[in-house]
């Protein structure tokens, strides 16, 4: 439980991100101009960046791999922001900022996931056992999936 809450203290950055991003741009609305190009192209290289990132979060193996791939997404997406000028993101329209707020939250899902997955794999194979379609006939017709005894014997 205590590898858990320490996991969940380091997605606070990313929370941090999130937040920021959705309240700087929710607060203010400025009509289109030039700057919402550089803002724009700001928005095209965050979603690019976030959909990466959830790919191999997802293609993670250990808990090693996953918090670095974790801590390289926060340096990266921060050197990001710092490479456009100050209140960029102020110039994104309400859907690209809608759009940054679903995949940064999928992006959440992910790593909460991936975490889950490896720390406790017995549990969520369990899950998808549960939810498989044929496990949940052979259990209705009384036929134990588990069951090896019959294999074999005709």
């Amino acid at each position: 439980m205590r590898k858990l809450w320490g996991f969940s203290l380091r997605l606070f950055p990313v929370s941090a991100i999130i937040c920021l991003v959705a309240g700087s741009v929710c607060c203010v609305r400025k009509e289109l101009s030039t700057d919402h190009d550089v803002a724009h192209q700001l928005f095209e290289k965050s979603v690019r960046m976030i959909a990466v990132y959830i790919d191999s979060i997802s293609n993670a193996q250990d808990s090693a791999s996953l918090q670095n791939l974790v801590n390289n997404f926060n340096i990266k997406i921060t050197t990001l922001n710092f490479e456009f000028p100050p209140d960029t993101d102020l110039d994104l329209n309400e859907d690209e900022n809608d759009s940054l707020i679903r995949m940064n939250k999928r992006l959440v899902r992910t790593i909460e996931l991936k975490d889950s997955l490896i720390m406790h794999p017995c549990d969520s194979l369990k899950a998808a056992l549960l939810q498989d379609s044929i496990a949940k006939k052979l259990v209705v017709r009384g036929v134990t999936p588990d069951r090896s005894d019959s294999i074999g014997k005709r």
